[in-house]
């Protein structure tokens, strides 16, 4: 009794301390993005006179350090062209008689900071150089190449795109694994969940809210594929080593991949290696995906298929793995009981 009495206080005691752990865990893995979010290395396309970009290299070198990489480019065309391709976040028109900011509000957030620092440091060092021969200086033209939807003006109805692609997946995993028994069942289910889920939530994102301007069944399809590999990992999970596998499912895709997938905290404000490895995750994939999808039509968009395949494939090999099934306990054997009267009362006879 003692041992007890001990045992049942431990645990009322060890719970709260584990689970306040357990939230303390959760919030260090979503916010840590944000304690290390700052400009590396964006790129930048610059282009006009050889002596001018020069100058504004150096200048922006020393004002920004490693914050933006200035990429020459031959024309003006050649940076919306780049810009267009996902290859740089904007770009600097030095022309002397017509000196523009070229940016990309679809591109996000971090991109947009980016270029409004550099149009404050490129106002500056036009300011301090020769004035023209009329005495004004040249008004500086900032164009929006390409621009978010007029439903969507802050993009921030894209931004929670991301959200669905990490817990539609893990949610439709855990259904459809309770709900459904069966290798070739869940499958099919699987199939079915996102072909629905894709339609589903492009139905919202887009007509509804404004926040995919693209082709509905393409983004319908994005959605679909990513949620898909998604959950097809959390059912193999649970396949493989049982109901633990959505625990599993939940730490690797919500407080594992989510925050660098740049879907909370933009991938440019993330150490290069965090960024990069996002992008192996449906999430991060996802997100880049449905971007260019919908803003960047001549950006390329094979390595977010790639990865939700690859994702899918794996989650197929874990459904398709062999399990250790417990063996059933052994039957009893039971033997008719027969009744016979001695005296006032019966006496059972087995």
């Amino acid at each position: 009794m003692p041992t007890r009495s001990v045992s049942g206080t431990a645990a009322v005691i060890a719970a709260p301390i584990v689970a306040a752990a357990a939230v303390g865990l959760v919030l260090l893995a979503l916010s840590w993005p944000t304690l290390v979010a700052k400009p590396r290395g964006v790129p930048v396309a610059i282009t006009g006179q050889p002596q001018l970009v020069q100058q504004a290299t150096a200048a922006v070198s020393a004002r920004s350090a490693d914050a933006i990489d200035l990429i020459p480019v031959t024309d003006r065309a050649a940076a919306v062209a780049d810009i267009r391709q996902r290859d740089v976040v904007g770009a600097i028109v030095l022309d002397p008689a017509r000196p523009e900011v070229l940016t990309a509000s679809a591109a996000g957030s971090a991109g947009q900071q980016v270029m409004s620092q550099l149009t404050t440091a490129l106002q500056q060092f036009m300011a301090q150089g020769q004035q023209p021969p009329g005495g004004q200086t040249p008004a500086l033209t900032v164009t929006d190449v390409v621009p978010l939807s007029s439903d969507d003006p802050s993009g921030a109805r894209f931004a929670i795109a991301g959200l669905p692609l990490a817990l539609g997946g893990v949610l439709g995993g855990v259904l459809l694994s309770v709900a459904l028994t069966g290798v070739r069942r869940r499958l099919i289910g699987l199939l079915g969940y996102g072909v629905a889920a894709g339609l589903g939530l492009a139905a919202i994102l887009g007509p509804w809210y404004g926040a995919l301007p693209g082709a509905y069944l393409a983004s319908a399809a994005g959605i679909g594929a990513i949620v898909t590999s998604v959950a097809i990992v959390v059912v193999g999970l649970r396949h493989l080593i049982g109901p633990a596998g959505f625990g599993v499912g939940a730490l690797l895709f919500i407080l594992g991949a989510t925050p660098i997938s740049g879907a909370t905290v933009p991938r440019e404000l993330l150490p290069s290696v965090w960024s990069d490895l996002g992008q192996w995750f449906p999430q991060g994939a996802g997100n880049t995906l449905l971007r260019n999808l919908n803003y960047f039509p001549d950006a390329p968009t094979l390595a977010g298929w790639l990865v939700a395949a690859a994702w899918s494939a794996i989650g197929v090999l874990l459904i398709l793995l062999p399990t250790r099934r417990r063996h059933a306990a052994p039957a009893v054997e039971t033997r008719p009981v027969a009744e016979r009267q001695v005296g006032d009362r019966p006496v059972i006879r087995c």
